[in-house]
């Protein structure tokens, strides 16, 4: 076969070119730290390295969902100790007006610090966590109405209103595997917390009316009915340690979820380190060779390349 300088000086300068191409590529991997840049690099390992980087973000999800549970239980669980701080000290003046020996002005006075407390328990019923009602069900916010809130106190009647609902919100955690982290007035078969009533003297559990009728009861000087009241007092005091348990069990359970998927997140990004990095002290061996290739592949280009009439005429 007749070889002619056209033949030659196509088939220097396409060599020449995949050489450049392999110069470019290993410098961008020395710059990036990365091996993979396009799915024509290595179609196998960039859809592993796809395949990785998802599950990585629905585990960082799950991550977030996990720490947003976590939150709105510990918000939870702060508000419930501060309504078992208002029912203890409740109890404490229940014993007080007990006491036979109590005149009803000494009794009215006691009435009305429990008057205090129960509206504080109000407070806490209506307590926000990232601008979120926390004890109002799903609905922690209402867009129709600016003035809503889980629980609204009338004193004049007397009443409280629970205008909340007993749906749970839920966070998912993991596939098919969903964590409850609200407290909702009539949720499940759990015991009411707050309740609602109508009347001074209420018959239904909760804190609210336990502490309703015994604001009545004092103020109707009858230590015989405060006396009882504290009967009920140490139910409602029983039914708020058994949600607080139930919020430190959920709690519990998302912290060892948090623990387990921080463990995944770490293993999922090592993968993905060991699929795109690039081996830094190979690379830059591999660099440093191929820019010697380049270099002697010009060298000999110009020695090999026939000279040109050109070259004789000067």
């Amino acid at each position: 076969m007749r070889v002619t300088n056209l033949m030659i000086t196509s088939r220097f300068l396409d060599d020449l070119n995949r050489s450049t191409q392999r110069l470019d590529k290993l410098n961008n991997d020395v710059a990036t730290g990365k091996v993979l840049h396009a799915p024509s690099d290595d179609p196998v390992r960039m859809e592993r390295s796809m395949t990785l980087r998802s599950a990585l973000a629905q585990n960082d999800q799950y991550l977030k969902n996990a720490n947003d549970g976590i939150s709105w239980l510990e918000a939870t669980d702060s508000a419930l100790n501060d309504l078992t701080s208002v029912l203890q000290r409740a109890r404490e003046l229940a014993v007080q007006g007990s006491n036979g020996t109590l005149d009803a002005t000494q009794r009215q006075a006691i009435a009305q610090e429990v008057q205090q407390l129960l509206e504080h328990a109000v407070q806490v019923g209506n307590s926000k966590f990232d601008n979120r009602y926390l004890f109002g069900g799903t609905k922690t916010v209402d867009p129709t109405n600016a003035a809503y809130e889980p629980f609204t106190y009338n004193s004049a009647t007397p009443s409280v209103t629970y205008n909340g609902n007993p749906l749970p919100i839920s966070y998912e955690v993991g596939p098919g595997n969903e964590v409850a982290v609200n407290i909702a007035d009539g949720m499940g078969t759990g015991p009411i917390i707050f309740g609602e009533y109508s009347g001074a003297q209420p018959t239904s559990d909760g804190v609210l009316p336990v502490l309703q009728k015994l604001v009545g009861d004092l103020q109707a000087n009858d230590p015989a009915a405060v006396s009882a009241d504290l009967g009920r007092l140490d139910k409602t005091i029983d039914n708020l340690m058994q949600a607080r348990a139930d919020v430190g069990a959920r709690q519990n359970r998302l912290e060892r979820t948090r623990d387990r998927l921080m463990e995944l997140d770490a293993n999922f990004k090592k993968l993905i380190s060991d699929t795109e990095d690039a081996d830094m002290a190979q690379t830059i061996m591999d660099l440093q060779m191929q820019q010697n290739v380049y270099r002697a592949a010009l060298a000999t280009g110009a020695r090999v390349i026939p000279p040109t009439l050109v070259d004789f005429l000067r």
